[in-house]
């Protein structure tokens, strides 16, 4: 049995849940919404990664843009 702490990021409260898993039981609790046990079960089963950074814009309104990794559109290449 391992037993993980986490800030939930689903919504906006940022609850503080608990993942317990033993073989493929997964129990969450402390979540105050259904996105908080589905983002607690996620990120102890598949966690994924977004990065984000900014860039220098030449010749633009703003001196620099924020950009997200990987891109949010499966069609980009």
């Amino acid at each position: 049995m391992e037993k993980r702490d986490l800030i939930c990021i689903g919504c906006p409260l940022g609850c503080p849940v608990s993942v317990t898993t033993d073989g493929d039981n997964i129990t969450v609790t402390g979540n105050t919404c259904a996105k908080g046990e589905a983002y607690a079960k996620k990120e102890v089963t598949n966690p994924t990664r977004i990065v984000t950074s900014s860039v220098i814009v030449e010749d633009g309104t703003l001196t620099r843009a924020s950009v997200i990794w990987p891109p949010a559109s499966s069609t980009w290449r």
